[in-house]
Order: C-alpha cells, then sequence, then structure tokens
C-alpha cells in the first residue's frame, strides 16, 4: 500500500488519549494481546466491530466515536 493511500479507520488513539487511557487498560481489561491493541491504534490492524462495542462501553464513550468519518466521531 502506498503510503499516499493510507486511509485512517478508527480514532482510538485521539479518543484514548483524551480522555487520558492507556492501550495497556484497554487490554488488559478486556483480556486482548496488547500488541493487538498497539496496533489497532496505530491503524496497522482494526477492531472488529463487537471489540469497538466493547471498548466503547468500558470507557463511555458512544462507539461512533470510535470510528473514523461517522456523525460523532471526533474530528480530525
Amino acid at each position: 500500500m502506498d503510503i499516499k493511500e493510507f486511509k485512517k479507520l478508527n480514532n482510538l488513539k485521539e479518543v484514548l488519549d483524551s480522555k487520558g487511557i492507556k492501550a495497556s487498560f484497554i487490554a488488559k481489561s478486556l483480556e486482548y494481546n496488547p500488541n493487538s491493541v498497539y496496533n489497532w491504534i496505530h491503524q496497522r490492524s482494526q477492531p472488529s466491530l463487537s471489540t469497538l462495542a466493547q471498548i466503547s462501553s468500558l470507557i463511555g464513550v458512544p462507539m461512533t466515536a470510535l470510528i473514523v468519518n461517522s456523525p460523532t466521531s471526533i474530528e480530525e
């Protein structure tokens, strides 16, 4: 994939940063491999919708806030 084609698909990094939440907290709380969470945050892979629902519930934000270009996503 050419760097120009890179498309950001989730807002995990922005949302977690704004709430002061570490990736390790997500990994431990939801029993995911920390490397998986790191990869989601850095757009190397994407969590499933059910995982996004778990994360949104855990950190108290609407699931749509975690998805880029959704009506209530955090502006870039």
